[in-house]
């Protein structure tokens, strides 16, 4: 057994006030009251329920939920630019293929986005849908910019644990504040991105044709979802029964003393 809350045996000073006599005269008779005595051990009682006496049942493991991953795949006018051969969307779709080969199963969901965000594929470990999914979209003809505000809106409305991860070549041109962890694999050196990923703890990744990048993507996507588990103490609170005993010498007390009280006016 185990007091979680040990300072309530400090009020074990106020016991000697249990001792004081009273008396009560009825009928010219004096009764000493036993009162004190009920309410003594209703006290003792209830600090014995302050201090939260438990059984420690040892200890139990708990694993944590796993992050999910939104992947988020710009398909703006700035995609169809041949920063990157043959275009910068297909070299895009290919990263991304890649990337699914080296995640360690977990669960994604992949929007497209440029003014709107479209949602290609709900929450997923069936990877080869998704590349099947990825590989037969149409050619996009694009004329609108990236809008990342909508972007964050949407993503942020996907329940449980998520991070972000987006695969642009658009530069954030307004003002955002995400309220989800962002990683960014971008097809340009843009400082927008960097400030984006640090303030939300994210990180930035620059691509290149190598698979190194894509690689070192997968690898910190990886590391966040490592099993992760919390220890917590299996106790069993045992204050609800001297709290219960406590309360009931509480009322045997005052209602011992009523019947005296009335017996002897009756006499």
């Amino acid at each position: 057994m185990e007091i979680l809350n040990a300072k309530a045996f400090l009020l074990l000073i106020f016991i000697p006030l249990f001792f004081r006599k009273k008396r009560l005269k009825v009928s010219k008779i004096i009764l000493y009251s036993s009162k004190n005595y009920y309410l003594l051990i209703a006290f003792l009682l209830l600090i014995i329920a302050l201090s939260r006496p438990v059984i420690n049942n040892g200890t139990i493991t708990v694993k944590l939920p796993k992050t999910n991953v939104i992947a988020a795949i710009d398909i703006s006018k700035n995609m169809l630019k041949k920063d990157f051969y043959p275009n910068n969307f297909e070299f895009v779709k290919n990263k991304f293929s890649k990337f699914l080969d080296y995640l360690n199963d977990e669960e994604v969901a992949v929007v497209l986005f440029n003014q709107n965000v479209y949602l290609l594929s709900p929450y997923s470990r069936d990877y080869n849908s998704i590349k099947y999914l990825l590989k037969h979209l149409p050619k996009i003809n694009a004329v609108e910019e990236a809008d990342y505000k909508t972007l964050f809106k949407k993503t942020e409305e996907f329940k449980g644990p998520k991070i972000l991860i987006i695969f642009t070549a658009s530069p954030v041109l307004d003002e955002v504040n995400p309220k989800i962890r962002v990683f960014v694999y971008a097809l340009k050196n843009d400082n927008t991105f960097k400030n984006l990923t640090k303030t939300t703890n994210g990180a930035f990744i620059l691509a290149g044709y190598s698979d190194t990048d894509i690689k070192n993507l997968a690898k910190l996507i990886n590391s966040i979802n490592k099993e992760k588990v919390i220890k917590i103490k299996d106790k069993k609170e045992l204050f609800y029964y001297p709290l219960f005993l406590g309360i009931l010498f509480l009322f045997l007390g005052l209602f011992k003393v009523n019947v005296k009280w009335k017996m002897e006016n009756v006499k």
